[in-house]
């Protein structure tokens, strides 16, 4: 019918050429004539197309209700069934690229899976959900979800053998298919393991890092107290010896770093700063190997001392490192001793300080210390602190008696000062003092009481060429520690009850004492003096040439 249509339309209209051939008012006035003439035709035409159309909308109806009939059928069984969430397919990015991955439900432990490439994580179901449903701005959503029918779920979710259900589902999968997922399951053990071992390394590089961190904010502390043991004075020098101090007084830290060297620090500080660690991340046992040798890189890498890590290997090939601890014990019994040494000296400064006529006390106290103690081999520091008291309080004495006799050799008597010079003497012959400085002084008390110089060269070991043996050097110590006003002072129970914890004010007032007596020696030792005899000639106004 369409075709008869067009082709009865199309007789008596012009051809398209000769329309376009024409123009102007004659062509146009041509054409309308050709249309009236062809107006029935065109009529014709669309009382068929109306027709047509009618039709074919009547045909697209019912093919519409059939399909909806259709539907209807295809899905009635779905709505009498209860069906429950079993996975969701994720998308999230933009149409043509993004990223997937999928979320499936646990039926045995009611919670979701995420599956993100090789991550499988456990994750709510408010993450699930967001996901899923997406937000402004998010560009994510399922674009999958997968049900179950509830009969399905509610027996998954029952207790059952796991090694029947992989029995029978090998039975089921084909034994192609079945190898594959084999070999994928230990090509992902394998993986997994790896990642294991990457994830535990990690964690052990972290744990070497906040012991690095800890170590490095103790070497901050410690460096402005180095600078205090550095700004020590001089024992060997005239005028430094006036301005000694004892740094060990002040803490554990620079205890070490007076009697052992820094090296000693850096390693109290490295053990201190891994057990403050450990007390916090609590790593295991078997893994501090690991962590030490992660941290001697660490130290190495900064130029910092690491000898204290020394690097072993395992029958498995693994480096690892230990700790070569300091002998806490030792080192700790050491600490004490400086302590009580530093309290019996400030013990005798402060008797002198307080009555000049305990001068002789003072000096049986010290000697007391360098007696009890090889400071020689154990503690420099301290015998030069020792020696330089002593030597500049019976120097300065010797001093201030020969001015007295000189100055009324008829009129005045030192016999009261015999016992306490004989004693002296005994300290030159057995200190280690140099025999040029000593020598001399030696002879002005051989002078000034010839008889005590022949008790102290009957003691065993004395010698009046001070030139003597190992052997005698101990009989000599061993007669000042034994002698009397040395044994008067022998009270380390009592020194022990009375000492001072190490901090600031012991430091200081220990570094005070020390600084008082080297400042005020000569005054000191005029103030002993004439404790003992008041009205001693030549004494009042004495000025010494210095030691």
């Amino acid at each position: 019918l369409e075709t008869n249509a067009r082709a009865e339309a199309s007789e008596g209209l012009p051809e398209p050429s000769s329309v376009a051939a024409q123009s102007g008012a004659a062509g146009t006035e041509k054409l309308l004539a050709d249309l009236k003439q062809g107006a029935p035709s065109a009529v014709t035409l669309l009382r068929s197309l109306s027709d047509v159309c009618s039709a074919q909308v009547a045909r697209l109806k019912g093919d519409v209700e059939r399909l909806g009939n259709e539907i209807d059928e295809a899905y009635s069984d779905l709505r009498k069934e209860a069906y429950e969430l079993y996975a969701i397919w994720v998308h999230s990015g933009i149409a043509g690229s993004g990223h997937y991955w999928a979320f499936i439900r646990d039926w045995q432990q009611d919670r979701w899976y995420r599956l993100d490439d090789a991550r499988v994580t456990v994750v709510p179901w408010d993450e699930v959900r967001e996901s899923a449903v997406g937000r402004e701005g998010s560009h994510t959503s399922a674009y999958v979800l997968v049900y179950v029918q509830a009969g399905v779920a509610a027996e998954q979710r029952k207790a059952r053998d796991h090694q029947e259900v992989s029995r029978v589902a090998e039975t089921l999968v084909p034994s192609n298919l079945m190898s594959g997922i084999l070999q994928d399951n230990i090509k992902f053990q394998e993986e997994q393991k790896q990642q294991e071992v990457l994830k535990a390394e990690q964690d052990l590089r972290r744990h070497a890092e906040a012991i690095f961190q800890h170590y490095a904010g103790l070497i901050h502390q410690w460096e402005p107290q180095k600078r205090v043991h550095d700004s020590t004075g001089n024992p060997h020098d005239a005028n430094g010896r006036k301005f000694l101090q004892d740094a060990a007084l002040l803490g554990f830290e620079l205890f070490l770093y007076r009697l052992h060297g820094e090296q000693d620090v850096w390693t109290y500080l490295v053990a201190k700063s891994f057990e403050a660690q450990k007390a916090i991340r609590a790593w295991r046992d078997e893994d501090e190997g690991r962590i030490l040798f992660f941290l001697s890189g660490t130290l190495r890498s900064q130029q910092a001392y690491a000898s204290m890590l020394r690097e072993t290997t395992s029958a498995d090939g693994v480096k690892r490192c230990e700790l070569i601890p300091l002998d806490s014990a030792k080192l700790a019994a050491q600490y004490n001793t400086v302590l009580l040494q530093g309290q019996i000296v400030d013990e005798a400064l402060q008797a002198l300080k307080d009555d000049p006529g305990v001068l002789v006390k003072t000096v049986s106290m010290l000697a007391f210390v360098w007696a009890r103690w090889n400071l020689e081999n154990e503690d420099k520091f301290r015998q030069n602190e020792v020696l330089l008291i002593m030597s500049t309080l019976i120097y300065n004495t010797v001093n201030v008696l020969e001015r007295a006799k000189r100055a009324a050799p008829e009129r005045v008597s030192l016999a009261v000062f015999e016992t306490a010079c004989e004693y002296f003497l005994l300290l030159l012959h057995a200190v280690e003092w140099p025999k040029g400085w000593k020598t001399p002084l030696i002879a002005r008390l051989q002078v000034l009481f010839p008889q005590a110089t022949v008790a102290v060269l009957n003691r065993p070991g004395a010698s009046r060429t001070l030139d003597v043996t190992a052997t005698q050097i101990v009989e000599l110590r061993e007669a000042v520690l034994q002698h009397p006003l040395t044994q008067e002072q022998a009270r380390l129970d009592l020194y022990e009850a009375g000492r001072s914890e190490p901090g600031q004010a012991f430091f200081e007032r220990h570094r005070t004492l020390y600084s008082w007596v080297m400042h005020g020696d000569e005054m000191i030792a005029q103030d002993y003096v004439l404790n003992i005899v008041p009205e001693l000639p030549g004494v009042a106004g004495f000025a010494n040439v210095g030691t």
